[in-house]
Formats: structure tokens, C-alpha cells, sequence
């Protein structure tokens, strides 16, 4: 049975206590996929999509709401989210609806998020990092993986996603840092 990403998102625990609580977390999540998915980047940007389609996004999901998420509601819910468990419970809803045919071309690549630098002065820094595989013929991005790099490279990462995903017979890309002596082996 194939569920609804509104099912899926709402498989993500709400960290919040019930005081103030205003918007229920699937809809705040929500808001966010749509946003990015229409350029929006940043707080205020996602303010201003939800400020945008707020009768059209209301009157579709049927809730009892007079208004959505502002900036700094965005901005408390992104910045205390527990983003392993909504990557898991994305990656599974995006796998199950979307099939990758034989023969696609897909590139997967990583890129550190630079607002999660823990002690930016040190030698060795610690932050997150996310690679992901994006399939070029539907143009959508078919998983994601986070990751910390002081706990886990790139590398090991994307050769987890390999095995995990069984991609034989497409065409993967890859960046330069993977081209790597020992090959992937699988599991």
C-alpha cells in the first residue's frame, strides 16, 4: 500500500512540548518541501511562500487554521528537527514512488553544510555534510544521507548508498574524490 507524504512526514516525532504549540509539525515540514521545491531559501523566504498560497494550502489540506508558519516559527522548528529521522522516513517514501529504470543516469554528490561548523577556529572542524543521488531523467532527488564528517566520510557513505540502493545497470557519476584504489565491494 503506497502512503501519502503527508503520512510519511507525520512519522516524524513532534520534539515540542503541547504549549505553543500552534502548527502541527507535518505541516510545518510540508510547507518546507514545497517552499524549497519553489526556490524559497531561508527563513523569510519560506515565510513568504506560506504568506503566498496560504488560502490554496489551507482549503487542501482542510485545516483549521487562519494562517501558517512565520519566519522565526520556520527557523525554531528547522533548527531543533531531528533531521536523521525525516531523511529516513523521505527516503523511504521517495523509493517507494519513484522507480528508477534500467539505463538512468544518476549522479550522487555531497556538499557540507556550512552553518553547522562546530569550533570554526580548530584544525580539524567538525560539521554536517549531506550527499545525495538525483536521478537526471526525472529530475528528482531519489535519497539523501547525512552525515557528521568527524564520524563518517563521504566516501564510506555514498559506497552504504550504493549497496543499499541496488543501482546495477544505470549509469552513475561520481566526483573525482571517489575514484578511489580499493573498489566497492558488495556486502
Amino acid at each position: 500500500m503506497s502512503v501519502s507524504l503527508i503520512e510519511t512526514l507525520k512519522q516524524v516525532e513532534d520534539f515540542r512540548s503541547a504549549r505553543g504549540k500552534r502548527y502541527p509539525l507535518w505541516v510545518v515540514l510540508l510547507l518546507v518541501i514545497l517552499g524549497m521545491m519553489s526556490q524559497a531559501q531561508g527563513y523569510l523566504s519560506l515565510e513568504s511562500f506560506a504568506t503566498r498560497h496560504k488560502d490554496a494550502v489551507i482549503a487542501a489540506l482542510g485545516l483549521p487554521l487562519k494562517r501558517l508558519p512565520s519566519d522565526s516559527t520556520f527557523r525554531l522548528i528547522l533548527q531543533q528537527l531531528d533531521y536523521a529521522r525525516l531523511l529516513e522516513v523521505f527516503n523511504q517514501w521517495a523509493l517507494e514512488h519513484l522507480e528508477v529504470e534500467a539505463g538512468s543516469a544518476l549522479s550522487i554528490d555531497g556538499k557540507a553544510i556550512a552553518g553547522t561548523i562546530v569550533n570554526s577556529k580548530a584544525t580539524q572542524q567538525n560539521f554536517m555534510s549531506l550527499v545525495s543521488l538525483y536521478c537526471q531523467q526525472q529530475g528528482v532527488v531519489l535519497s539523501v544521507q547525512a552525515f557528521e564528517n568527524q564520524h563518517q566520510s563521504e566516501i564510506e557513505v555514498v559506497q552504504q548508498l550504493l549497496r543499499a540502493l541496488h543501482l546495477e545497470g544505470n549509469i552513475v557519476t561520481l566526483a573525482a574524490l571517489h575514484a578511489q584504489k580499493k573498489p566497492l565491494r558488495p556486502s
